[in-house]
């Protein structure tokens, strides 16, 4: 059975919570990803900063002076390494999102993303010639 750990992604672009935000976009833009996990000083999961929570920056017209933690979405559903790849596909067939943490002991230690599951699929059809 295939879980978390064993399609998960462990090199991983993350971001303080106290970065100023203006930085945090140069980080997306310039890794050409969509959103990041948010770290404390601790290296523990503390949100995730996703492009559709920096659209309110828009109509400040000029660069301000807040962090990350200002913007991230604190409340972040995550899994642990041994979560099965069913219950983390069928979180992503309810929810909208890319990409879910992959946490033990508060700390983040990978990350799934629906682009993941996907190359299971294609790895198994490979093996097998049908899931």
């Amino acid at each position: 059975m295939y879980d978390a750990q064993s399609i998960m992604s462990k090199d991983i672009v993350t971001i303080n919570q106290n970065t100023p935000i203006y930085e945090v976009m140069n980080v997306l833009i310039g890794a050409r990803i969509s959103g990041l996990p948010v770290i404390d000083d601790d290296n523990n999961l503390v949100g995730m900063i996703t492009e559709k929570d920096l659209m309110p920056l828009f109509k400040h017209h000029a660069v301000t002076n807040e962090t990350v933690s200002d913007y991230m979405t604190k409340d972040v559903m995550t899994f642990s390494p041994d979560a099965t790849i069913d219950e983390i596909s069928e979180f992503f067939i309810k929810h909208a999102f890319r990409r879910v943490p992959i946490v033990k002991d508060k700390k983040l230690v990978g990350m799934v993303a629906r682009r993941d599951i996907i190359s299971l699929i294609i790895h198994i059809w490979g093996q097998r010639g049908t899931f």
